[in-house]
């Protein structure tokens, strides 16, 4: 009887592996942030409702300060990780994606200082609604977390088992691997995956962005209940 070529078999237990990376992967991304979203979704409509202390205007800049540090240290400790493992390290559009979320707070401080100068230190502005904002931040955390999880771990996991796959195949004269491989890209894929991220932070930003600063923006100064937040957007829209 012919002995099982080794190769062969760790090829099959190679790509078994690589499928169930995948499974986790989509599993991860097709319930963690919708779960996510419906989360904050669910929390701001609850918050919206909430009556909770005043908070000046001044304490948003502290917060949209923290808010880009967090966001830089994220990227950097990423990038740093990363940087070791030439295959799944970060490409030049993901770092422009990490580049423009710590812009979008920093940005908006600046905005508001160069614009609404004396508004923006006038204690009697304060932020549109706390508890909503507070709501997005927490939604921000898991999307950040649920990113770490995917980008970091299990996807490292998936392209060292194709790696793997790769490195059998040409002792076994095969081009399986290579050839779907050669249709996806590394920086390809890497790049969707953080898009897929990407977008509902960056709006989640925005948000908290709007929030912070609409009192601000359109010179209305009354208490951050949920009434006077749609009367104000109302405001702003004319």
């Amino acid at each position: 009887m012919r002995r099982p070529n080794p190769h062969l078999t760790e090829w099959e237990q190679a790509l078994e592996n690589a499928r169930s990376f995948n499974t986790l992967l989509l599993q991860l991304r097709g319930f963690g942030i919708p779960i996510v979203i419906t989360i904050m979704g669910g929390g701001v409509a609850f918050a919206g409702n909430i009556d909770v202390p005043s908070i000046p205007i001044t304490y948003a800049h502290v917060i949209l300060s923290l808010i880009a540090v967090s966001v830089f240290l994220v990227v950097f400790f990423i990038w740093r990780a990363m940087s070791k493992t030439p295959k799944t390290s970060l490409s030049r559009a993901e770092k422009r994606e990490g580049c423009v979320l710590i812009a979008v707070p920093l940005f908006s401080i600046g905005l508001t200082f160069a614009f609404r100068r004396h508004a923006s230190i006038d204690p009697a502005f304060m932020m549109a609604n706390p508890a909503v904002i507070a709501i997005v931040l927490f939604g921000l955390l898991l999307l950040l977390g649920l990113y770490g999880i995917d980008r970091c771990y299990y996807y490292r996991l998936l392209i060292g088992a194709v790696l793997h796959a790769e490195t059998l195949e040409k002792k076994l004269g095969f081009s399986l691997t290579t050839a779907i491989s050669n249709e996806t890209p590394g920086d390809h894929s890497k790049t969707l995956i953080t898009t897929m991220y990407w977008l509902p932070t960056f709006g989640a930003l925005l948000a908290v962005v709007s929030l912070a600063y609409l009192r601000v923006w359109t010179g209305n100064t009354q208490s951050s209940s949920g009434a006077s937040l749609i009367k104000c957007l109302m405001n702003a829209l004319r």
